[in-house]
């Protein structure tokens, strides 16, 4: 059903997206201040209390600017999938090149 909904209403679908996003953000950065300050952590307390900030600044831009974030967050997928088929370009140029040398072996 949601992927009706997306299809058919693309804007709307976007936006509660963004929303979605920006809600799990914010909940991601209060439990790693909560982790960063609690009795029992993995790795440095700083750190995981300075993405917990920058995980809840995140979520506040996607609520903010649902448009915008959803226009960023499509910018960075697509950026992605451009180099995942620059890779996999590369890796089955490499993977011919070996099995041609195999063969002529």
């Amino acid at each position: 059903m949601a992927g009706f909904f997306v299809i058919f209403r693309p804007i709307s679908g976007t936006i509660a997206f963004a929303w979605i996003m920006g809600m799990w953000l914010i909940i991601r950065g209060i439990v790693s201040l909560i982790s960063a300050f609690g009795p029992v952590t993995n790795g440095s307390r700083w750190m995981i209390g300075i993405s917990g900030v920058l995980f809840i600044i995140a979520g506040i831009v996607f609520i903010a600017n649902p448009g915008g974030a959803a226009l960023g967050f499509a910018i960075m997928l697509g950026v992605l999938a451009l180099a995942w088929g620059v890779f996999q370009l590369i890796g089955g140029i490499r993977i011919r090149r070996e099995a041609k040398q195999a063969v002529d072996a």
